[in-house]
């Protein structure tokens, strides 16, 4: 791997050291930089190690569904799709990151776009990487394993590999500390870059062989990687492609990490050579953001890279994303970040959230008895802030950064459509306007027409002067906050005549099976029990955008994607206004009285310490409730699925639209806080 002019190496001849720094709040994480202090490791601190580490560690989730949705709404099983890797390489790592507790220093690198990605390899330059507390939680609460890295580089690193490959007695050795390392940071394996000329490629192999065999022994899930830079008569030399000189390395590991310099022929190759094994998946192709060679150029176009690569059916190794950060302007940053990666989504594969977040908890009263479950909640804090919020009030005032508080990080799109307002709305039919929306365009420079645009021009029967233009976009907002370090700013805006769509910014996959006895504590014939899914949402104006007497009702807009007994999926779109006036839609769903606490729909949020007391929501029928709390609008939303025609929950949808707002404008910006999905199961005595 290539050092960016901007990076600072480490020193590799640096004295060993705790690789927990322990002095309460400047407690960090620390990379092996030498030999020695690797065979060393553990003799003196392992038990501080472990007290220090695996207390604050999260677990990887297995919360996930092994099905991945794409953004057209295609679901696919994961093992049957390509995977992405995204390899952490940012300023040479160990920067306000390696903190324990964080810091005060709100400006760094983040990275949001975990539910695209399958394994996050945090990266250095120095001896053995290990993760920092912060990544590894991130990662793991998103269902990513993270790994660590084993590097060794020019002519420091043939020392090194004189050293740990000596014989096999020092492999054995060096292999059972690195897997102790595994298990006492909580991280996932590693990734093995050799960048040095090797005098016994067979050793290299043997410690390949081992480490891959251990690894699955501490935990059948740990992963190891190789990278494409040693041949096997121990030349360095890039091959850029999988062949017959690297694949023996490759078949002793879970995958290759190949070079970036590759065109259309070495691919070919690759995915030849591993076709009969069925190993396509493990081929990561390399895309450096920084460019260097690689297909595209890097920068914005890594897009290219990557749908050339899916074109082969291979898998993609995305190297420094912090590109968006390293090179733009810190107020730049979330712009450049949600460019670079809205343009490849269309070719990601998302991780599908299934399992349950919350404790059930049962509640009895004279006449029934409830239980709530959460199945679902995030308050999308990034794990940075100018302040901290809890239920809507400030808790602190200090900025402050900390990646082991990063929330579900949603999709989030920033689109710009062109559609047809026919001449006569009644008859409009929302799917065929949803199919004359082209591709997710640039944020900046943003075209007047596309290629894709003319082509669903071409498709479309109407003249242009009913064209109606509108954008779409989502920005994280750390002056306002329900709960972590800010909220997400929803955003919509439009030439004309506002449209009237269907409008969604923000995009929770889900796969839950509608089961009727779901969560039920007392076993009694189905036809005693009755189930309501309740969808809470804490939203407000932004104060730049308040409207004065203007209530949220028309530009709140949520939907839930369904899929029935026949796997069609389809959509069910909510307002309040709909709720409050479509009496059909009232009686399709019609639920019974519920009574449910605040404190019951928020997920493990301690009321006893906050200045704000809890709440009652009261449900007498099938609309939601919109309260004032801490300054925020919180809206229950309830929907009660006809149990013989649905069976899946794919998806939760929320945006803003503005058609119907009675307003003269042509923006409209909702804070979104807090969402939350939770079931209740009541059983009538």
């Amino acid at each position: 791997m290539e050092t960016k002019e901007n990076t600072k190496i480490g020193n590799s001849t640096t004295e060993p050291q705790n690789n927990v720094q322990k002095n309460e709040d400047s407690c960090t994480y620390e990379p092996i930089r030498s030999f020695a202090e690797l065979i060393n490791y553990g003799d003196k601190h392992c038990v501080t190690t472990k007290l220090a580490c695996l207390s604050k560690t999260i677990p990887l989730s297995t919360g996930f569904s092994d099905i991945k949705v794409k953004t057209n709404g295609e679901r696919v099983q994961s093992t049957k799709c390509p995977k992405l890797i995204v390899c952490h390489d940012f300023k040479g790592g160990y920067g306000d990151d390696k903190f324990v507790n964080g810091t005060g220093n709100c400006k760094n690198y983040t990275f949001r776009h975990w539910l695209g990605t399958d394994i996050f390899i945090y990266f250095s330059h120095h001896f053995v990487t290990i993760p920092p507390l912060g990544w590894i939680n991130a990662a793991h609460s998103h269902g990513i394993k993270i790994l660590g890295t084993v590097i060794t580089e020019w002519s420091e690193g043939e020392i090194l590999c004189q050293q740990f490959l000596q014989d096999s007695t020092t492999i054995d050795k060096i292999v059972k500390k690195l897997c102790q390392i595994t298990s006492d940071f909580g991280f996932d394996g590693f990734f093995v870059n050799i960048e040095n000329k090797i005098e016994d490629v067979q050793k290299l192999i043997e410690f390949l062989t081992k480490l891959n065999q251990k690894l699955k022994e501490v935990n059948p899930g740990h992963v190891l990687l190789h990278y494409d830079s040693i041949l096997m008569d121990g030349s360095l030399k890039w091959q850029n492609e999988l062949n017959l000189l690297n694949k023996p390395f490759f078949d002793v590991c879970d995958g290759i990490f190949l070079n970036y310099n590759w065109n259309d022929e070495k691919l070919e190759n690759s995915r030849r050579l591993v076709r009969t094994e069925k190993r396509e998946f493990d081929v990561y192709v390399g895309v450096d953001v920084f460019g260097r060679g690689c297909y595209g150029g890097g920068g914005l176009n890594m897009t290219k890279a990557v749908e050339k690569i899916q074109e082969y059916g291979l898998s993609t190794a995305i190297f420094a994303p912090g590109w968006s950060y390293e090179c733009h302007s810190e107020d730049k940053f979330e712009k450049m970040d949600s460019q670079l990666w809205e343009r490849c989504s269309n070719n990601l594969y998302y991780k599908v959230w299934t399992g349950f977040q919350g404790q059930r908890l049962g509640i009895r009263t004279e006449k029934t008895q409830q239980q709530v479950q959460i199945l679902f909640a995030t308050d999308f804090s990034r794990g940075y802030g100018t302040r901290r919020y809890n239920l809507g009030l400030i808790e602190k005032t200090e900025p402050w950064f900390d990646l082991s508080k990063t929330s579900y990080q949603p999709i989030l799109s920033h689109k710009y459509a062109e559609c047809l307002l026919l001449e006569d709305e009644d008859a409009m039919d929302l799917k065929t306007t949803d199919e004359a929306l082209p591709v997710v365009q640039n944020i900046d420079d943003l075209p007047n027409t596309t290629p894709e645009i003319e082509e669903n021009k071409k498709k479309l029967v109407k003249p242009n002067e009913n064209l109606i233009k509108s954008f779409s976009s989502t920005e994280f907002d750390t002056e306002n906050g329900f709960f972590g370090g800010g909220c997400l700013k929803m955003i919509f805006n439009f030439e004309n005549e506002p449209p009237p769509l269907h409008n969604y910014s923000v995009y929770i996959p889900l796969d839950i099976p509608v089961v009727k006895s779901r969560g039920t504590m007392i076993k009694e014939p189905e036809e005693f029990f009755r189930q309501t899914y309740i969808i809470l949402t804490a939203l407000k104006f932004p104060p730049e955008n308040e409207l004065v007497e203007i209530s949220l009702d028309p530009y709140v807009q949520l939907g839930i994607e369904v899929e029935d007994i026949n796997s069609i999926a389809s959509t069910i779109h909510l307002s309040t206004k709909l709720c409050r006036s479509d009496e059909d839609e009232k009686k399709k769903y019609k639920t019974k009285t519920l009574n449910l606490k605040l404190s019951e729909l928020i997920q493990n949020q301690n009321f006893e310490n906050t200045e704000t007391e809890d709440i009652i929501f009261n449900f007498e029928k099938n609309e939601p409730i919109l309260c004032e709390y801490n300054g925020w609008k919180l809206i229950c939303f309830l929907f009660s699925p006809n149990f013989e025609e649905i069976k899946s929950l794919n998806g939760i949808h929320i945006g803003t639209n503005i058609h119907g707002a009675g307003v003269e404008t042509s923006e409209s910006k909702i804070l979104l806080g807090y969402l939350s999905l939770s079931t209740v199961t009541t059983r009538n005595n």
